[in-house]
């Protein structure tokens, strides 16, 4: 028996059927009335698909204000994590005001993986909370942000307070655009590794053609000849025939106390700390030392300092092996301060030389192959795919409209 309020309804003539309606206006229906869509699956085993809690639930999780005020906190958290200095003293108002703040935003944040968990299901079903990767970090930085409020001390606790700097990455979970971002980024690794590969070939290449032709280069320093003499006694300054002091120790540029080398086994040379540029001793095209003159001018020698004293930033970059080469290779084509390795390098190989290499190394490896990267990365970002974006599996769920309230 049809009542008067059924009969009523059934012939307004706004009435739109809810099985016509389900079928054509499934979208607009849980625009307009959210409270109308379930879940097709239960969620914990505990509410169904038509559980007004979970209704609920899932209206709170597709609420613009609840993303919004969520975004905000993360805001917030990510300030206080700025904040926070390790020589903070654990009594300062500073350490005790962050401290409290922490219990708050873990707290929304647990009671934001608590309703979401609750409208999506935990693990089972195929949309459920953790079947999406953002969701899982979601879950990592609740679970140790808890964890660590309830210990205070121990080295896994610290080492769980890292993981509070993934927090500001739970943005990505809200903004389309950041995921837009990322999920180019990520489809541009596969076609990156060609590049990639082409890169280290080339560094290789550069690499292995400076050890064959470089190696102990890096290693040539003017030495002053002082057989016969004692120069931590000597009153008068020490020079070169360019009237140039000598230092032998103390200098910025070089260890603290004096480098001797005893050559024939009877001239002692000590190393001229403050002239660290190279030497040509392998090439004469590269620098040359002072030659001999007479008084308290000491002559002077390239000579080949040990690998155990180099200082400075020739201890790790020099191509006196293929390790230390790649170093430098890969320093000089990210345009490192290059030119200072250029003019280095000349002194010991000359100009030429060292414009060749290091024309090469730059215009090829490091903007050439350098800008490949930068090429594929335009393509994929001006690439038109409908199914980069993760909204669908990120923040929506299978929903089905009921012809009935509960």
């Amino acid at each position: 028996m049809v009542s008067a309020r059924n009969l009523f309804r059934y012939h307004h003539p706004l009435f739109i059927p809810e099985d016509f309606a389900s079928s054509v206006f499934n979208v607009a229906l849980d625009r307009v009335d959210p409270i109308r869509v379930n879940c097709s699956a239960d969620s914990l085993f505990l509410f169904s698909t038509e559980n007004r809690f979970r209704r609920a639930c899932t209206h709170i999780t597709h609420n613009a204000f609840f993303k919004g005020f969520i975004l905000i906190v993360i805001l917030l958290n990510s300030i206080t994590i700025a904040l926070r200095d390790p020589q903070l003293q654990n009594a300062s108002s500073l350490q005790q005001l962050l401290d409290i703040t922490d219990i708050i935003f873990i707290s929304l944040f647990a009671l934001e993986m608590a309703i979401k968990v609750v409208s999506y299901g935990f693990l089972l079903h195929s949309k459920s909370y953790m079947r999406h990767p953002w969701n899982i970090i979601d879950a990592i930085v609740v679970v140790s942000g808890i964890i660590t409020l309830f210990v205070s001390s121990g080295s896994g606790v610290s080492a769980l307070r890292v993981i509070r700097v993934f927090r500001p990455l739970r943005a990505f979970a809200y903004v389309k655009s950041l995921r837009h971002i990322l999920n180019r980024l990520v489809k541009s690794i596969p076609k990156m590794a060609d590049v990639f590969v082409l890169l280290i070939f080339i560094i290789w290449f550069l690499d292995v053609v400076g050890v064959h032709l470089f190696m102990g280069c890096m290693n040539s320093r003017c030495f002053a000849d002082i057989t016969g003499t004692d120069i931590l006694n000597m009153t008068d300054n020490v020079t070169n025939s360019s009237d140039s002091t000598l230092s032998f120790s103390g200098s910025s540029s070089g260890p603290d106390s004096p480098i001797f080398l005893t050559v024939d086994g009877n001239r002692t040379f000590a190393l001229i700390q403050n002239d660290s540029a190279l030497c040509g001793l392998k090439y004469s095209s590269g620098r040359q030392c002072d030659v001999a003159t007479n008084g308290v001018t000491l002559p002077q020698q390239c000579l080949i300092l040990p690998t155990s004293q180099l200082y400075g930033d020739d201890t790790v970059y020099n191509f006196n092996n293929a390790a230390y080469g790649f170093l430098l290779v890969f320093k000089i084509i990210c345009r490192d301060n290059w030119p200072d390795d250029y003019v280095h390098l000349a002194g010991g190989i000359g100009l030429v030389g060292s414009f060749c290499y290091m024309f090469i190394a730059t215009l090829f490896a490091g903007y050439f192959c350098v800008n490949l990267f930068i090429a594929v990365f335009e393509a994929i970002f001006s690439s038109k795919d409908d199914d980069d974006d993760i909204d669908a599996s990120l923040t929506k769920v299978n929903f089905v409209t009921t012809s009935t309230r509960r």
